[in-house]
């Protein structure tokens, strides 16, 4: 009976030695979980933030696609660094980019920073039928 209730006492010591330990591992998973839920959540307005910026930029000092792409993504890179997200993957903050971009075109939001095209600027005369 001895030896029982000795083994039950080292059993019960590991358990609470081993508590601490399993509650730390605990509260980093669930920051972990924490953090990237904040991150979904802020990501597709920053995104569309920047790509709205690299619009304009694009317009003021005549940007090509791939360096507006690029400026927003180092936008977005750049804002969730500043408010304490250093470790987003560089691949998500891509394609965050290009499905607010997408998003944008469809709703016409970026429509404001296209440049009328030589066809447009042209009046249109009417042909008249005799």
């Amino acid at each position: 009976m001895n030896q029982v209730n000795s083994l039950s006492e080292v059993v019960v010591a590991i358990v609470v030695a081993v508590i601490p330990f399993i509650f730390k591992q605990l509260e980093k998973w669930l920051e972990k979980n924490q953090t990237a839920k904040t991150i979904v959540s802020i990501l597709p307005t920053i995104a569309k933030d920047a790509v709205v910026v690299a619009e304009k930029l694009g317009v003021e000092e005549k940007l090509a696609g791939e360096v507006k792409n690029s400026k927003a993504v180092g936008y977005v890179s750049d804002t969730l660094k500043n408010m304490g997200f250093t470790d987003v993957d560089a691949q998500i903050i891509k394609n965050a980019v290009e499905s607010a971009y997408a998003e944008l075109v469809k709703n016409g939001t970026l429509g404001v920073y296209n440049k009328p095209s030589d066809k447009q600027e042209q009046p249109q005369t009417k042909q008249v039928k005799n």
